[in-house]
């Protein structure tokens, strides 16, 4: 982990420049891959979002999402702990309702 830790430091500049951040930062710095930020909040909700789930899943790429701010306490009535972020392992429809 320490090595990992250290490469990570030299791509953001310094050890400071470490904390917080968001995990497409992380993915593209392990794997190379291109990543890209969504904001579920303002450009991307309800239908719209489902939507580019969905293409996500079907590409077969990695989906992640974290819950920041005036989300916290919905997120935690509903089992997650805010300020985390999780990936997301599939989409399905089951009975005309989505599932990720």
């Amino acid at each position: 982990m320490p090595l990992l830790e250290k490469g990570a430091a030299k791509f953001f500049g310094t050890y400071e420049d470490l904390e917080g951040g968001l995990g497409n930062s992380a993915f593209q710095m392990l794997t190379g891959y291109p990543s890209r930020w969504v904001d579920h909040k303002n450009e991307y909700r309800g239908q719209k979002l489902l939507d580019l789930i969905k293409l996500t899943d079907d590409s077969h790429n990695v989906m992640w999402g974290g819950l920041r701010g005036s989300m916290y306490k919905e997120a935690e009535k509903m089992g997650f702990i805010p300020g985390h972020e999780y990936t997301y392992l599939a989409h399905t429809t089951w009975n005309g309702m989505d599932f990720v």
